[in-house]
């Protein structure tokens, strides 16, 4: 029998973003494969450089978003595990007043969690003229 290995995109990375940083700090192999989908030029941190300079605030940065993360309704009673895979899938998007997020009748796409800000819900009301 032949295992065949599919990829999945998990998130795209852009100018600013970094990587590397939880799998030097849990002290694991990385999550994920990264490949460059055009020409890219990095600042590099060795990793005893990382652990000297920066992991203790790192760490502490991780696990605040890891602490907001499970404070989430929607997250309650999930294990410090599965709250870490999901912060290696989840994006920021910031919009601007009036943007459609979601349209009534259309498939849902993502699933969004507010961070700051107000939305409103709108049901549209079939009537006959």
């Amino acid at each position: 029998m032949t295992q065949v290995l599919k990829t999945s995109d998990v998130a795209e990375l852009h100018e600013g973003d970094s990587f590397g940083e939880i799998a030097l700090l849990k002290k694991k192999a990385r999550g994920a494969t990264i490949y460059a989908l055009e020409d890219c030029h990095f600042a590099v941190l060795q990793k005893l450089d990382f652990e000297r300079i920066l992991s203790e605030y790192e760490e502490r940065l991780l696990d605040e978003k890891l602490d907001y993360i499970a404070s989430l309704k929607i997250f309650n009673g999930w294990n410090y595990h599965l709250i870490s895979k999901l912060y290696y899938h989840l994006g920021n998007q910031k919009v601007t007043r009036n943007t459609v997020l979601y349209q009534e009748g259309k498939k849902a796409k993502k699933v969004y969690i507010v961070k700051s800000g107000e939305f409103t819900v709108n049901f549209f009301k079939k009537t006959l003229l």
